[in-house]
């Protein structure tokens, strides 16, 4: 179903995994079009990122916004990406990027109910709906948490997957489009939006840096 609105208030939520980011992304996110009226709330480490996303949330919707963007503070996206995202009127739209591993951050249930990446060559240049995305930038109706409030749905993200001990366990991401999902909400994915994850590190000594993300 879309939903259709004039002049929407947009509120941009930006968790920060650390105290820098790249210049790369600060040349985007100085240029990036929002159309007003706008509010973008920051919030640092070193609270966990489902903690993060939630306390996001909730400071969010005290602005009563119409539309909340979820923008990941290493994640390289178009200049009007915005515009592009709210073209498609939809309650959860995200765009197409690469996750750390370097696959689509794009995902479908198995058999077993366990979010499984989608294979680019399946997305790319697709405008389609999915199971689950990451959150580099998810473009969502106030409305869906709202709905997540009254039905039981909250908090709204939950960090469950550990590599070792709950590897089938979902991302916070992940587990806020099922919860979506199972409350009759879907995500539309707009494989023509692509970006890209930007490698930032810490200089160690003159000879020697770490990669924040491998």
């Amino acid at each position: 179903m879309a939903w259709e609105r004039k002049r929407p208030k947009i509120v941009l939520c930006i968790p920060h995994k650390d105290p820098w980011v790249s210049l790369e992304w600060a040349e985007v996110y100085n240029r990036l079009l929002l159309p007003p009226p706008f509010h973008v709330l920051h919030r640092r480490g070193p609270l966990p990122i489902d903690a993060a996303r939630n306390e996001l949330v909730e400071e969010a919707l005290k602005e009563e916004p119409d539309l909340i963007l979820f923008w990941d503070d290493d994640i390289i996206v178009p200049q009007d990406v915005v515009y592009r995202l709210m073209s498609h009127h939809y309650p959860i739209t995200s765009i197409l990027y690469g996750d750390k591993p370097g696959r689509a951050a794009v995902f479908r249930l198995n058999e077993e109910g366990t979010p499984e990446p989608v294979p680019w060559n399946e997305v790319l240049g697709e405008v389609t709906f999915v199971d689950a995305v990451g959150f580099g930038m998810v473009l969502i109706d106030s409305r869906v948490f709202k709905v997540m409030k009254e039905k039981g749905g909250w908090p709204p993200f939950k960090y469950l997957y550990h590599p070792t001990y709950s590897a089938d366990q979902p991302s916070e991401d992940q587990y806020f489009c099922l919860r979506a999902r199972e409350l009759g909400f879907s995500v539309l994915l707009d494989g023509l939006i692509v970006a890209h994850h930007v490698f930032t590190g810490k200089l160690i000594d003159d000879k020697r840096i770490t990669y924040l993300v491998p």
